[in-house]
């Protein structure tokens, strides 16, 4: 996820290598103060089994899963992986 994912959309925000952190609920980027893309301040998380964007302080979530949906939602391309493939999440 951090690779793949996180990693990605940070690169794409900010042109900076990842840079991650504990956030509530599991662990996430630094927050980044306008991207690149945006334009707004965001961050993007792993929080249990979701992804979950926030941008302009507006949240979206998706649960983690096939990657599609998590692909759309960060804008990003998940290099090596097929979306569909399928990820197996333990929620504990």
């Amino acid at each position: 996820m951090a690779e793949q994912l996180l990693k990605p959309k940070r690169v794409l925000e900010t042109g900076n290598e990842i840079a991650l952190r504990f956030t509530p609920g599991g662990f996430g980027t630094e927050p980044w103060k306008r991207g690149r893309v945006s334009g707004q301040p965001g961050q993007v998380r792993v929080d249990g089994t979701e992804i979950l964007l926030i941008e302009d302080g507006h949240e979206r979530r998706v649960e983690i899963g096939g990657l599609r949906s998590e692909v759309e939602l960060l804008g990003v391309e998940a290099a090596g992986i097929e979306t569909g493939d399928g990820i197996p999440v333990d929620p504990a």
